[in-house]
């Protein structure tokens, strides 16, 4: 992190003394002094030169639109001396993204011929990778260059070394260490000659061969500011000594891959500005930056493995700017921090801190920036309000992600006010999220006018959202979802002109969404998802910009309202609406309403028709129509849109046939077209959608075979669900092909024939690693059912980990293959209700995941494979209506099963049957005798151990039960405690919960 205060004074400084004994000599053309002042011909014509090196582009800004006449000293960035015209200062620098310069062609090296200049910037341009040019070593007036993140590549020119006045050189890149266009040096000799260097940034640029950098800078006497961000130092670069130069006063290491601290660091006394933060520093915090107490005043060590900090910290008095983020600090907050005062930058992030924030905190009066935020905080000593009400100049708290839990404002806070003798708040973002807070929200929030940003997403807050925030008009964000927040969405949310993202999603909010939430001109999220609303008027918001979020409540309205959105620009991207209660009919313009990239109307009321224009969105990614009532044929239209991802119109009341201009969509990679009255055959044009990973056609009336061609095509898919139509013919040998298949579904068809051998090739069933994430697709809101476990299942959650196939009720015949065995990683197979015969393959016993097995109703004969028993993982079994004979199993889970699953196999044997197995007669003749032997024996022995169970059991129920109730203090103590307790897991199962789906709907 840059320093914000004294490294910004002394940079001002430096500059300052550089040209104050310029003052008198020369100006920028822009004073009136020299609006007249022609410059140097022979300077004119070098700026005009080095102007044709960079592309002109006359429709965006240009930078050298003023460079015309003869008074160069006119032009802008460039600046004369007064008194001789030459032209001394150069500033083409570029802080804005449309100022940027790019070069074209070789640079031309006229810059030399200005014999005066003194001051070059040419940062923040775009030099296309070229090197620095070598002409810079020979412009020795030079006293301050600066060549930060101008793209250049390749070698840093050692003649830089020529350049002995300068006081300031920058050639930071803004590269990440390792990038191929990365600056480097061969040697950093060079840099010796430029004794009067004060300032020298060489961050972003490779030293990995200056190996001598400690000794060369050690020859630089006037040094007070060093910058060697991400320059690929290690310890041994650092390790020389460094005590020469006493007078720096900002030093940054960081980025680099430093594991010591060097002694020499204890030299440095008037350090004002340290950053080691990216290292690989570990332990105590080293004992050399204590010399430094009474000059440091800003001190970075983040992302290093520091554990703990020591007593003597309690002496940087004069700190206002403290870095420990992502460290490995870990018990309470030191209280070697108590005595910094000052601090007006604290940031504790990320590491392993624990117990509570202490009261002190709050007594650091000129805290502007606070983040304690993923560490393990359970409390705060007086809650945060006294940090809120008595920081005035406080500008950012951030406590996320900790495990704090209570009321987080206390239980007092509710009277406020201003109590604290603050004129005003400054305070601009407050972030509470991520913990278990509870308590309901102060109305005094509405104090911190300042307010940019409100989160206090994954709590426990509870009650009504205070009308208050209503007035916060400069609330840019506002998140206080996955709470427990009722009531109604305030009116005056209106209000919030400069409101980009709006979240109150997964709360209990009810009633009417305000209208003018649309009217916010500035809104770009607005989700509102997972309440209990039930009014909406969906024409009010065409305003949102990128994302409109209404899904799960209860919300009524007629979807064709928003076609009224169509009289003025509108940008949604993202609109959900689904499981609600909206009805009507999809606007016919829905097409060229808005930019689309998901439609999401699931799970309503909608009727009529799909509209053709849904064709005409060329920016849909997905589009779910599922569970509503439409009607009529699937739009044979031109798909406009190159990447569409995903189209479910599952559960309709959809007919015809599938229309040949679904296989244009050659991006398509989930197809979900079953629950409607589909017929026809699987059109050839399908063969086009090579990236499909699901198809899911089940439970319509398409007829005809599978086409052989699927297993050439879809060498990604991953589902394949065909169920309950009227397919016919065999089973294609090319469905073997589809290595990547983890769900097979053809059941309930007129399929016939026999199991290919193949079968075993489908390696992904043999060791399944989950679904393909979909880029577009959270797998977490997508269900497909599946019959497992002899009922039909709707797989929504977990639907990723699912591996099965289901061949049932058709017409197969044949043997089941061994091949089939070795898809060792299915969880379900069910061959049920065909015509197969022959034995079950003795290597069944291999396919350890299987949890559901059905072969019912066919004709499969011979023995039970005792290898079965080794299915541990087996919760059911379905063998009925076959031949099989013999004994059951009678190991493991066997024992478990009822006689159901053994139905219509009359020669079976064994438990849980009546019938005996040859040999069980004998074995229990025998034991008759030695059990009338010890009958009476045994009699006595169970009248005894049941009379003792009975004497224990009332010894301990009045033991404690009675003291209850003769003690009214312990009974009151005991059922307070069990109150309590049971609160406690019901909100701890809450959030877990709450947080989980969250989690789970994010992915």
């Amino acid at each position: 992190m840059a320093s914000c205060y004294s490294s910004a004074f002394l940079i001002i400084s430096v500059v300052v003394l550089l040209f104050i004994t310029e003052i008198a000599q020369f100006c920028l053309c822009a004073n009136s002094s020299t609006n007249n002042l022609a410059c140097i011909e022979t300077d004119r014509k070098a700026l005009l030169k080095f102007k044709q090196s960079f592309k002109i582009d006359p429709s965006s800004s240009n930078r050298f639109s003023s460079w015309k006449g003869n008074h160069c000293c006119q032009w802008e960035g460039v600046g004369c001396n007064v008194s001789t015209a030459h032209v001394i200062n150069l500033d083409l620098s570029s802080r804005d993204i449309d100022e940027v310069l790019e070069t074209e062609g070789v640079i031309s090296s006229s810059l030399q011929e200005l014999e005066y200049l003194s001051y070059l910037d040419l940062s923040g341009n775009n030099f296309q990778a070229n090197p620095i040019p070598m002409f810079f070593g020979s412009m020795e007036q030079l006293r301050y260059l600066n060549l930060s993140s101008c793209q250049f590549g390749g070698r840093v020119p050692t003649n830089l070394g020529n350049l002995t006045n300068l006081r300031i050189l920058d050639l930071s890149t803004g590269y990440s260490s390792g990038d191929q266009l990365q600056l480097f040096v061969d040697g950093i000799d060079w840099i010796s000659q430029l004794s009067s260097l004060q300032h020298l940034d060489m961050s972003g640029v490779s030293l990995l061969k200056a190996k001598t950098l400690m000794q060369v800078l050690n020859m630089l006497p006037s040094l007070l500011q060093l910058r060697l961000h991400d320059c690929g130092l290690d310890d041994n670069h650092i390790g020389d000594d460094f005590q020469n130069v006493t007078s720096i006063r900002v030093l940054d290491l960081s980025s680099n891959d430093i594991h010591l601290v060097p002694s020499w660091f204890g030299k440095l006394k008037n350090l004002e500005y340290v950053n080691l933060a990216s290292n690989s520093l570990s332990g105590p915090i080293p004992n050399v930056f204590q010399n430094m107490t009474d000059s440091i005043t800003e001190l970075e060590l983040s992302d290093n493995s520091f554990d703990s900090v020591p007593l003597w910290f309690s002496k940087l008095t004069s700190l206002v700017h403290l870095n420990l983020a992502f460290n490995r600090l870990k018990g309470p907050i030191p209280n070697a921090l108590q005595n910094m005062t000052d601090i007006r930058i604290l940031d504790l992030s990320h590491n392993n801190l624990s117990s509570s924030i202490p009261t002190w905190l709050s007594t650091f009066k000129r805290l502007v920036h606070v983040n304690l935020a993923s560490n393990n905080f359970t409390s705060i000593q007086g809650s945060l309000t006294p940090i809120l009400r008595d920081t005035c100049e406080l500008k950012s708290l951030v406590v996320s992600e900790n495990n704090f839990h209570g009321e987080a404002f206390g239980q007092h806070s509710r009277g406020h006010g201003n109590s604290s003798g603050c004129i005003r708040y400054d305070l601009e973002k407050l972030d509470l999220s991520t913990n278990k807070f509870n308590g309901s929200l102060p109305s005094w929030l509405g104090q911190f006018k300042n307010l940019k940003l409100l989160d206090l997403d994954w709590n426990a807050f509870y009650g009504p959202i205070p009308p208050s925030i209503g007035n916060l008009s400069n609330l840019t964000r506002l998140d206080l979802s996955e709470n427990d927040l009722s009531g109604t969405v305030p009116e005056n949310f209106g209000q919030l002109v400069n409101l980009q993202v709006m979240d109150l999603s997964n709360n209990n909010l009810s009633g009417r969404i305000p209208d003018n939430l649309g009217q916010l001109v500035n809104i770009q999220t607005l989700d509102l998802s997972h309440n209990s609303l039930n009014e909406v008027s969906l024409e009010c918001f065409g305003n949102v910009k990128l994302i409109m979020d209404f899904s799960y409540n209860s919300l009524k309205g007629t979807i064709s309202a928003i076609s009224k959105w169509f009289s003025r620009p509108v940008q949604t991207s993202y609109l959900d609406i689904s499981s609600n209660l909206i009805n009507g009919t999809i606007p016919e313009n829905i097409g060229y309403m808005m930019p689309l990239e998901y439609l999401l109307v699931a799970d309503n009321k909608i009727e009529g028709s799909i509209p053709n224009s849904v064709c005409e969105i060329e920016t849909l990614y997905i589009l779910d129509l599922s569970r509503n009532k439409l009607s009529g044929s699937i739009p044979n239209c031109v798909w406009k849109g190159n990447s569409l991802d995903l189209i479910d119109l599952s559960f309709n009341e959809l007919t015809g046939s599938i229309p040949n201009s679904i296989g244009n969509i050659s991006t398509l990679e989930w197809l979900h077209l079953n629950k409607n009255n589909l017929h026809g055959e699987i059109p050839l044009a399908l063969k086009n959608c090579k990236e499909l990973i699901i198809l899911d056609l089940g439970e319509n009336q398409l007829s005809g075979t599978i086409p052989s061609w699927t297993g050439e095509t879809f060498l990604s898919l991953q589902i394949l669900r065909l169920r309950q139509n009227k397919f016919n013919g065999d089973i294609p040998s090319q469905l073997c092909q589809l290595l990547e298949l983890q769900i097979l579904d053809i059941g309930d068809n007129n399929i016939t024939g026999s199991i290919p051998h193949c079968i075993g090739d489908l390696i992904r069933m043999r060791s399944p690693k989950g679904l393909t994430e979909l880029p577009f697709t959270d797998w977490n809101k997508e269900d497909v059912n599946q019959v497992i476990k002899g009922r039909e299942l709707d797989y929504a959650n977990n639907l990723k980990y699912v591996v099965n196939m289901d061949l049932s009720s058709n017409n197969l015949v044949g043997a089941i293959p061994d091949e089939l065995t070795t898809l060792s990683g299915l969880f379900g197979l069910n061959l049920s209700h065909n015509h197969f015969v022959g034995e079950i393959p003795s290597k069944i016993g291999e396919m350890h995941s299987l949890e559901s097995l059905d072969f019912c109703d066919n004709q499969l004969s011979g023995s039970i494979p005792k290898t079965m028993s080794t299915l541990t993982s087996l919760a059911h079994l379905n063998l009925s209506h076959n031949k099989f004979s013999g004994p059951i199993p009678q190991d493991n889970q066997f024992i478990t099963f009822d006689t159901s699953i053994y139905a219509g196999n009359p020669n079976l044997c064994g438990d849980p049957l009546p019938n005996r197995c040859a040999g069980d007669h004998e074995s229990s003749q025998t034991n008759v005798g030695a059990n009338d032997e010890g009958g009476k024996e045994t009699k006595t022995e169970k009248v005894l151990f049941y009379l003792v169970i009975a004497m224990g059991f009332a010894s301990g129920f009045w033991g404690f039960v009675g003291v209850l109730f003769f003690m009214k203090s312990w009974r009151r103590a005991y059922f307070q405690y069990i109150d309590d307790a049971m609160d406690n897991m019901y909100v701890k199962i809450a959030v877990k919960v709450a947080r989980l789906k969250k989690r789970m709907e994010r992915k």
